[in-house]
């Protein structure tokens, strides 16, 4: 959990996409899915509390509307939040990383707070340090367990973070094999 205390050195908010909910009428197109949504919302927090420009990214399948671009909507509209950058490029945690080194060493940013889920932050923020960042970890969602003897029942919501937690285990061999 971070502390605001922990923010100094930071000079930007990097804000990691998490997928879009496609053609959502009640919205007139696309909207952030979950994931993107509860990191958007963060960042929107830690923006109000800091006033630390925002960096959004996230691609999306060819002739799609880019994560980053749904990002910069919803934080803007939603959240009356500025966006400074928007990298509609990346589709890996690594792109993202290897884009925000490019498009921030420009301004002079090379400490950032790193916003993700609690279950994608250890890859991403290793893989943010390896692109030359010092991270400080904002992350987001953390699990939450029932009390007690409840913990021990199947859920539903358990699968989702068990496949989640497999999904992380994946990506930081992959990253390991191939030397990201």
């Amino acid at each position: 959990m971070l502390s605001l205390n922990e923010v100094g050195p930071a000079q930007a908010i990097v804000v990691l996409g998490g997928g879009v909910n496609r053609n959502q009428p009640e919205f007139g197109g696309n909207s952030a899915a979950s994931s993107t949504l509860e990191r958007i919302r963060y960042a929107a927090y830690l923006h109000q509390k800091t006033n630390l420009p925002i960096q959004v990214s996230g691609g999306g399948w060819p002739g799609d509307e880019p994560v980053a671009q749904v990002m910069k909507r919803e934080l803007e509209t939603l959240f009356h939040t500025p966006v400074r950058w928007v990298l509609k490029e990346p589709a890996t945690t690594a792109e993202e990383a290897s884009y925000s080194r490019e498009s921030l060493s420009r301004e002079g940013v090379s400490t950032i707070l790193l916003v993700t889920n609690m279950v994608h932050m250890k890859r991403a923020k290793m893989t943010f340090e390896r692109a030359g960042f010092n991270v400080i970890a904002a992350p987001t969602v953390m699990p939450d367990y029932p009390p007690n003897f409840l913990r021990f029942i199947p859920r539903a919501d358990a699968l989702k973070d068990s496949a989640s937690v497999l999904h992380e285990w994946i990506g930081i061999a992959w990253y390991w094999l191939k030397g990201v």
